[in-house]
């Protein structure tokens, strides 16, 4: 009996990365919604109950079929926000368009797709079996999609691995790492500023404090700038400084970093702000921003001592 031919469901479409397991595990639990069990979920998707369990506990060893991810995304609760783009883009899909102009090298898909350790390139190409026709795609859409996963899933994923990176980063650099969680940097009775996580740590003695607490920027009501203001605001009521903290902002954003360099070039401070850009795919930290201080001398970040020396 022949094998019956594999149905495609994304023509327009083309893989060009490993799924993420994890945070299409998230997205599923979150397009079940909160008025229905994971069973009617699996009913309304035609589905087993298991092959859900198996999707939101990332148990699949392989990826999950093309026709799993279409019926999540046809069931999705409404009001979850949970999308056909951000499943796809999740599922390692980039969609494709054609090109006519230059001599490109198509990508073999004959091989699994491997992230490179260096930064790669952002877009690549792909023939169109016999016609040699082009096509192209741009995998910055698909880094992006990824990470809105992350911020938006249940868990606060995006949080603690903004958390990890610093916290790995200051490891390697030789300074001692003494974590707080939920730690309100003004605490007034009139006004209270929380950030998720602040460390004790000898990496502020260089400004003569002895904590480094740590506000996080999602990027999905709020631009950075705006977050710097508000940050400046609560200093101004409760000076951060005074009492022994240095309050920096992590963003993954290479825009919104560069936008608020360029805002906050000449301004001066009298507390001890700055900005910290991280790369959440590979978990590293990239560069910070230290917004200049009255009456401080500048100096290299400490993350950049040892590059520095050598």
């Amino acid at each position: 009996m022949p094998r019956k031919k594999k149905e495609v469901l994304f023509p327009d479409y083309v893989r060009v990365r490993y799924p993420d397991m994890e945070v299409l595990g998230m997205l599923t639990q979150k397009a079940i919604g909160k008025n229905r069990s994971l069973t009617e979920f699996a009913a309304d998707c035609g589905l087993a109950p298991s092959t859900i369990s198996r999707v939101i506990n990332g148990k699949f060893q392989n990826p999950v079929s093309d026709g799993i991810i279409a019926a999540i995304a046809k069931n999705a609760d409404p009001e979850s926000g949970v999308t056909l783009e951000d499943l796809l883009a999740v599922h390692g899909l980039a969609p494709i368009t054609l090109v006519n102009e230059g001599k490109l090298t198509p990508l073999d898909e004959s091989k699994p797709y491997v992230k490179p350790k260096k930064e790669p390139e952002t877009r690549y190409t792909h023939s169109l079996g016999r016609t040699g026709a082009l096509i192209s795609f741009d995998t910055t859409k698909i880094a992006k999609a990824v990470e809105a996963a992350y911020r938006e899933s249940q868990g606060d994923i995006f949080a603690k691995t903004c958390q990890e990176t610093v916290q790995n980063a200051l490891i390697e650099c030789g300074y001692s790492v003494q974590l707080h969680k939920d730690f309100d940097i003004v605490d007034l009775p009139q006004f209270r500023y929380r950030v998720p996580f602040a460390i004790t740590t000898d990496a502020v003695q260089i400004d003569g404090l002895t904590l480094w607490a740590f506000e996080i920027h999602d990027g999905i009501r709020y631009t950075l700038v705006q977050k710097l203001s508000w940050l400046f605001g609560a200093a101004y009521l409760n000076s951060t400084k005074e009492r022994g903290i240095k309050v920096s902002i992590i963003t993954t954003d290479k825009e919104e970093m560069a936008l608020a360099k360029e805002k906050f070039e000449d301004v001066i401070i009298p507390d001890c702000v700055s900005v910290i850009l991280i790369d959440l795919a590979e978990k590293a930290f990239v560069e910070e921003f230290q917004i200049k201080q009255i009456h401080a001398e500048a100096h290299p970040s400490v993350f950049e001592t040892d590059t520095q020396d050598q």
